[in-house]
């Protein structure tokens, strides 16, 4: 695991990277231009940025939260607010039919105590190139934690994923590799004497072993794992509070800064790996920004291009990338 003392060492020593600034390549063979479409949150309704027609409002809705495509790229998986609780929706953006996932809400008197202890949570869902659904809810949990879920979209069977009991605390913000071997999240890590943190961990969704893969100085968080499984990109918070990009060798344990003093997040990989998609703060908002990745060597090699002007999308939710 690249903990809080090791992300120092590899920062100012190993890969000298406190200090670096990527300077971009060109991968042989790599588009100078993003394809495909990206779906974000803007004023509670889903958008999408495509390389075809620019951006435009695909699902209306006025609540959704961290839209997910398909594999195909033509169905949405998001979550939508109830203000005690949330439900997992699946939308057609062609046709606009819409199908509830999960039934979250609670039978008892709107406003009673019993029922907000009797609604639950379903948030962060990430749809695999294996047609597999994973997300986070606190459906199952005595302690109103939320534990990461497995679903199955075409019959709406849900359970509880395996877990080893390891993780310090509840999880948020996952993401799973193409073939739904492994899911990446965030832990939010009870706090002791130095207060709570979060950090990155990776589970095998067979059997439940969970690994912990990247801390930083000020937590770790937005995780996302390539569609191959080799690497990890979240966002590590540094000693100043700032967050940026780094990028993960899950065999090497060894970390490479992507973004500079960006207050980056949200990072997403598009579906051949080729690039990443990621929010930045600029000033009035956040803009959506992409730049390309060579796979192999798990290098950035080009400028970050923005696809998206400032504006309300929100960082709270995830990003997803399609095909077209």
């Amino acid at each position: 695991m690249i903990t809080r003392r090791r992300f120092g060492a590899v920062a100012t020593g190993v890969l000298g990277a406190a200090l670096f600034s990527p300077r971009p390549r060109h991968a042989a063979g790599q588009s100078g231009e993003p394809e495909g479409k990206i779906a974000f949150i803007k004023d509670g309704d889903i958008w999408e940025w495509s390389s075809g027609d620019g951006t435009e409002r695909i699902v209306e809705d006025g609540n959704a939260m961290d839209p997910t495509w398909n594999p195909r790229g033509n169905i949405l998986l998001y979550a939508r607010d109830g203000g005690s609780f949330s439900d997992l929706i699946q939308a057609n953006p062609r046709t606009g039919n819409l199908r509830r996932l999960t039934d979250n809400e609670s039978l008892e008197e709107p406003g009673s105590r019993e029922y907000v202890s009797g609604c639950s949570w379903a948030l962060d869902p990430c749809w695999s190139a294996a047609d597999v659904v994973c997300y986070v809810s606190d459906a199952a949990s005595e302690l109103g934690e939320m534990e990461l879920w497995i679903l199955d979209p075409d019959d709406g069977e849900a359970y509880v994923a395996p877990d080893d009991g390891n993780e310090q605390g509840p999880v948020e913000s996952v993401s799973v590799d193409a073939l739904a071997v492994y899911a990446v999240y965030t832990v939010l890590a009870a706090g002791g004497e130095e207060g709570g943190t979060t950090y990155v961990s990776m589970r095998d969704l067979n059997v439940g072993t969970t690994y912990s893969l990247i801390e930083g100085p000020m937590g770790a968080y937005d995780p996302a794992i390539s569609p191959g499984g080799a690497w990890v990109v979240a966002s590590v918070r540094d000693e100043a509070g700032t967050s940026d990009l780094w990028l993960l060798n899950r065999v090497e344990e060894t970390l490479v800064r992507l973004t500079e003093g960006e207050e980056a997040s949200n990072a997403t990989w598009s579906p051949d790996g080729d690039w990443i998609a990621y929010l930045k703060w600029e000033g009035s908002g956040f803009e959506l920004k992409a730049f390309p990745i060579d796979p192999a060597a798990g290098e950035r090699v080009g400028e970050a291009k923005r696809l998206v002007d400032a504006d309300s999308i929100s960082a709270t939710s995830r990003l997803s990338w399609a095909n077209p």
